[in-house]
């Protein structure tokens, strides 16, 4: 768990998971897709650097 939490905290920055955790409300479907688009970059961005 901790590990996860580090990713998190190492690719969206401390005060979005803070944000998160402080506002728990249901994400809209347009912040979800823009998540996961930032999730993917940064995924394809490790990839390419090893």
């Amino acid at each position: 768990m901790a590990s996860m939490i580090d990713r998190v905290v190492n690719t969206f920055g401390g005060a979005a998971v803070s944000y998160l955790l402080e506002n728990p409300v249901p994400a809209q479907d347009e912040e979800i897709a823009s998540l996961r688009s930032q999730v993917q970059t940064r995924r394809s961005r490790e990839k390419r650097n090893g």
